[in-house]
């Protein structure tokens, strides 16, 4: 029993010790969180049949945010956004006073985890990546950028 144990802990180890990508200080980006009413596409009347049709039309609020790089290292050549689920959003050469403009969605979905709800901002060069910026929105409407609170819809 121990040696399959000394086994299974020196497989997972390395898994455990692995480098993480270290935040951007905060001194090296500008971060803007913008919202404008938008109207939500909404689903064709022939396709639905509901009893109460009573719903509501108009404009809901929608969220984007833009990152404007400040300071680049040396190693940090590139530039991704991926949002939670793994999808690339954005790909470009990293520059300073570039502004990297992401559409984050509505707020309530934003809020309620429906869809996409967070975001990396990540550096990188050949030879990988060297710092993210996490944009992630909670359930209560808190916007964190790398943990600390931004913003609340």
């Amino acid at each position: 029993m121990i040696y399959a144990m000394k086994w299974i802990f020196c497989l997972l180890f390395p898994l455990l010790i692995q480098n993480q990508v270290p935040f951007k200080p905060k001194e090296e980006f500008e971060f803007k969180l913008d919202s404008e009413f938008k109207t939500k596409p909404g689903v064709e009347k022939s396709d639905v049949t509901f009893k109460d049709q009573n719903f509501a039309s108009g404009k809901l609020p929608h969220a984007s945010f833009t990152i404007i790089p400040i300071k680049l290292n040396d190693d940090e050549a590139r530039v991704r956004v991926e949002n939670n689920r793994g999808e690339k959003m954005y790909v470009r050469k990293a520059s300073i006073g570039n502004e990297i403009t992401i559409e984050m969605g509505f707020t309530d979905d934003l809020k309620d985890h429906i869809s996409v709800y967070g975001f990396d901002v990540i550096f990188y060069s050949k030879s990988g990546d060297t710092s993210v910026i996490k944009v992630y929105v909670q359930e209560d409407g808190t916007v964190l950028v790398n943990g600390e609170k931004k913003w609340k819809f």
